[in-house]
């Protein structure tokens, strides 16, 4: 089943759907946060955090086919614009970077290699078992994007 955001009783929001939204104006809230405003097609404002978006090249006033890429439990939606570069679901190639641990709220801790695409920038790629078959840590590689979220590109081959 499809989450779906119901605000106002005027608009479906469905999630992995698209939806053009303009980009109305960056604020920063009270702890420091940027943040960019986006309104919807039925003129609904959302909050995105800027700091994940800022090699985007986003411009106040333009409009973006932006794609819903959750919604939470709590209604919150979490709108990713289109990236500049990259798009999902599409090869690229990709040379190897570095490894790094990350934990995560939920205290787990993931390892992920990261890949540079031919414009720098980072891909994520997340192996099952934390091990990277060596004959891709040498030389470009074709990858598909698999997702893009929170301004970071996940790829998988």
């Amino acid at each position: 089943m499809k989450k779906v955001y119901k605000y106002r009783k005027k608009l479906h929001l469905e999630q992995g759907q698209f939806y053009l939204f303009k980009l109305y104006k960056k604020v920063e809230s009270s702890d420091g946060v940027s943040y960019y405003v986006l309104i919807d097609p039925f003129g609904n404002k959302h909050l995105a955090p800027a700091e994940h978006y800022l090699t985007y090249n986003l411009k106040i006033g333009s409009s973006y086919l932006c794609k819903i890429d959750k919604i939470n439990c709590l209604g919150r939606i979490f709108i990713e614009p289109p990236h500049s570069f990259y798009k999902e679901n599409k090869i690229y190639l990709f040379k190897f970077f570095k490894r790094i641990k990350e934990k995560h709220k939920s205290g787990n801790t993931y390892i992920y290699y990261i890949f540079l695409g031919e414009n720098k920038y980072q891909a994520f790629l997340n192996t099952p078992n934390y091990n990277l078959p060596k004959y891709l840590k040498s030389g470009l590689h074709s990858f598909l994007v698999k997702k893009i979220s929170k301004g970071k590109v996940y790829i998988d081959f």
